[in-house]
């Protein structure tokens, strides 16, 4: 989704195969960031100081301010550098309707308040289940939605 976004071509199947995809478990994080980063910075694994996507876990359940306020001023910035961000998300905490499951959506925007805080997230979730015909996949949800999603999760993460 992030490549198109970016106008890169690749098929699904090569992707699976670069990032080691298993029908089992899916994708891991460092895979995930790995194989984007070479796709759209020319590297496997990004340093400090350059552009490219960087891995951070969460504790499930971490309901520190800090965790959260790290998470939007990250998210933001890439944001603001026109970099969308991938966060690991619980299904049900997100929708209710379906069972608890690690599945990962890809922010693309936020709101904030006069004060610079994120109100909202927009994302778009490729899983076809959850899509509407009216957005094509664009939805949004308040950012104490989305952080709740995020540490709710079984593995709770975010590659920024």
């Amino acid at each position: 989704m992030v490549l198109r976004y970016r106008g890169i071509d690749v098929s699904q199947s090569v992707l699976a195969d670069d990032m080691n995809a298993d029908p089992r478990t899916g994708t891991e994080y460092v895979d995930l960031a790995r194989v984007v980063n070479r796709y759209l910075f020319g590297v496997d694994d990004a340093n400090p100081n350059d552009a490219g996507y960087r891995v951070q876990t969460m504790e499930i359940g971490d309901t520190d301010p800090a965790t959260a306020r790290t998470f939007a001023e990250r998210a933001t910035a890439d944001l603001d550098n026109g970099d969308p961000v991938f966060t690991a998300i619980d299904v049900h905490a997100l929708y209710p309707a379906f069972s608890h499951a690690n599945h990962m959506i890809v922010i693309t925007g936020y709101d904030a308040d006069a004060n610079g805080t994120v109100t909202r997230w927009t994302y778009r979730d490729p899983w076809y289940r959850v899509q509407d015909e009216t957005r094509d996949g664009l939805k949004t949800v308040t950012a104490d939605a989305l952080i709740n999603a995020i540490i709710s999760n079984e593995e709770p993460a975010y590659v920024w």
